[in-house]
């Protein structure tokens, strides 16, 4: 029950602190996330390859360390609970397929979505 409220005052805080509605594509699914203790870089996977996100000990585009703490804390407890999670990205990026695996998007996602499974 705990983590659902931390996962319901996230989606606020990231709902409330997003950007302008954006033109773009979303991916979407079961995130396994993992975070390097060498880099303190957070890479995320739902389903399309393994995605540099941010970093926990540098500004990453327009994430920050702190941003990209909780982002963490997001889709580790969607991956946890076995919840989905929505990336959005700007449209220069192509589609999900096309970011490739092991890389860093360019630009940074603008907006995650954490999706609670109400059966969970």
């Amino acid at each position: 029950m705990r983590t659902k409220l931390i996962l319901i005052t996230l989606m606020a805080i990231f709902f409330f602190n997003a950007n302008s509605v954006q033109a773009g594509f979303t991916c979407d699914g079961k995130p396994q996330v993992n975070m390097s203790l060498q880099t303190g870089t957070l890479t995320v996977n739902v389903g399309y390859g393994y995605w540099y996100i941010c970093s926990i000990n540098t500004t990453v585009g327009n994430i920050t360390p702190k941003a990209c703490e909780k982002i963490y804390e997001g889709l580790l407890s969607a991956e946890i609970l076995n919840n989905r999670s929505s990336i959005y990205f700007e449209d220069s990026l192509g589609n999900c397929n096309s970011i490739g695996s092991w890389s860093w998007p360019t630009p940074a996602p603008y907006h995650i979505d954490f999706l609670l499974d109400p059966t969970n």
